[in-house]
């Protein structure tokens, strides 16, 4: 699961002495109480392998939960992090590298084992001994959705046995509803699991067939979750929370009725006693267990608050800068220097700003927060790279000159931000949000070739057109995963298109050379 730091888990979390002692059968407590080992026995060796999944077993789990990724190649590996860094000690993401690399690393955490693959876990779980055990896949969403989801059918089909018998025993984790009519074309038959911390997410799944819900813990805690679980289990679906590691929260999950608990402290679940009675009255909890996580919540959104503050004075000075470079749409290029000279004072407050902000949001988590603050970043990384094309920023001792690109190192630099980091959990402008800004660079000057010849600037245009051609060449050599990144590229070929018209409609009215324009537009 991700999300899991929304509760404190230094107050919820217990080393085990051993990963042995399964529950006595016969436990009226977890008869009906499913449980589901997270990454494994992740606490006592090292998750996601298969060493890891053996503890569990060994400890009594009723089925494993594990996270799948694709290799550069298209192999389904077994892998919570897109990075590399945290498990196996290498710079990267796991799509970056074929599987014929990714099977000579190990872990970082001892006794350093391999990383393995969905097929491999499958067989595993098709032995005689393990025929109880049922797995959870934790599909992410950093992959394309129709490559990791043939991934995994391969990965099944490569197994032997009919598809029909892995239907009980194989449950496919989605965050997103759009991941569904995939999993139904390919994996027919297979139970989907909602996978999330929103009841609203969770009730829009309540129709799709066939679908159970694996739901963060805190979002069930209340009257409306209560009401769920009843809705939700009286159309034969079942509900499990995640990710419990404290006794006395398994005890609170088991009085709710619900049908599994996720947790990486296998055996202190499996040792709960023969009643959980004694703890709650009336169906009611203590409130005092809640206090600590109420607190990080209300920490949480003081966070949240601080950052959208920091944001609003980001956004009006990103609106500040845009105001005064689009007027590069109306003035001379002999008037361009004065122009960038008046910006000049909202780059220095907005880096200011940025630096506030870098304060805060560095000493949490990157994945945390960084969805609030993406759009306005990369505002601020696309005022950099036009004012740059536009010649700002040049040395003192250079002649300032149109066409430049700015490097995502000088973009950073000219923010006072990090860039692309990967190593640790600090603030920073990431590539994807760089990349953004280029494309938004490069529909800006299609604008600026259109009204450069209203202002009489024939040159322009073609400039424009050479520096559009050579940076869509560019993307064209990147293998984008991200999605909304992947969409917008591709429509930068329109833009080539509108600009070459330009040019040529220039050459046709021979207002600039012929050996100098581009040639005809393609069709």
């Amino acid at each position: 699961m991700t999300y899991e730091k929304v509760m404190n888990e230094s107050d919820m979390l217990a080393a085990l002495d051993s990963i042995q002692s399964p529950l006595v059968p016969g436990d009226s407590a977890l008869s009906n109480v499913q449980c589901i080992a997270h990454r494994g026995s992740r606490f006592h060796w090292p998750e996601n392998t298969m060493m890891a999944f053996k503890g569990a077993i060994k400890a009594g789990a009723d089925a494993l939960e594990t996270d799948i990724h694709l290799s550069k190649d298209g192999v389904a590996v077994l892998s919570h992090d897109a990075s590399l860094k945290r498990c196996y000690g290498i710079q990267g993401n796991v799509i970056d590298y074929d599987w014929e690399f990714l099977k000579t690393l190990r872990t970082v955490k001892e006794p350093h084992v391999p990383m393995p693959r969905l097929s491999e876990l499958v067989q595993f779980l098709d032995q005689p001994e393990n025929k109880h055990i049922w797995l959870m896949l934790d599909i992410k969403t950093d992959n394309i959705a129709e490559d990791v989801i043939l991934a995994i059918a391969e990965a099944i089909s490569s197994v032997d046995g009919s598809a029909e018998y892995w239907h009980g025993r194989i449950q496919l984790g989605c965050w997103n509803i759009q991941f569904v009519p995939l999993c139904q074309k390919h994996l027919s038959g297979f139970p989907i699991t909602f996978i999330g911390y929103s009841l609203a997410l969770a009730t829009e799944f309540l129709d799709v067939p066939d679908t159970n819900f694996n739901l963060l813990f805190p979002s069930v805690v209340g009257p409306f979750g209560s009401d769920f679980i009843r809705k939700a289990q009286s159309r034969g679906r079942e509900v499990y929370v995640w990710t419990l590691n404290d006794t006395t929260l398994m005890k609170w999950a088991i009085s709710m009725g619900v049908d599994g608990i996720v947790t990486d402290e296998t055996k202190k679940l499996m040792n709960i006693p023969h009643s959980v009675t004694e703890d709650i009255q009336d169906g009611m909890i203590d409130p005092e267990i809640f206090k600590q996580v109420q607190t990080d919540i209300d920490e949480d959104i003081k966070v949240r608050d601080e950052i959208r503050g920091l944001l609003k004075s980001l956004d009006k000075h990103d609106r500040s800068i845009q105001s005064v470079l689009s007027r590069v749409h109306a003035v001379p290029a002999s008037s361009l220097a004065a122009l960038l000279s008046s910006a000049q004072p909202f780059f220095e407050q907005q880096r200011d700003t940025l630096k506030g902000l870098d304060a805060i949001a560095s000493k949490y988590p990157y994945y945390k927060y960084n969805s609030i603050w993406t759009r306005e970043l990369q505002a601020a990384s696309y005022g950099i790279v036009l004012a740059g094309w536009l010649g700002a920023f040049t040395p003192e001792n250079e002649e300032r000159k149109e066409g430049r690109l700015m490097t995502i190192k000088e973009v950073g630099e000219k923010l006072g931000v990090s860039v692309n980091v990967r190593e640790t959990d600090v603030f920073h402008l990431s590539l994807e949000e760089y990349l953004h800004s280029l494309i938004n660079l490069i529909e800006e000057l299609t604008r600026l070739a259109v009204n450069s010849v209203t202002l009489g600037d024939y040159q322009r245009p073609m400039l424009i057109s050479k520096f559009v051609k050579d940076l869509h060449a560019g993307f064209q050599l990147l293998n984008l995963k991200n999605d909304a990144l992947r969409r917008r590229s591709d429509s930068i070929k329109y833009n080539v298109k509108k600009i070459e018209d330009v040019v040529y409609d220039l050459a046709l009215r021979k207002l600039i050379n012929q050996t100098d324009s581009q040639v005809p537009p393609s069709q």
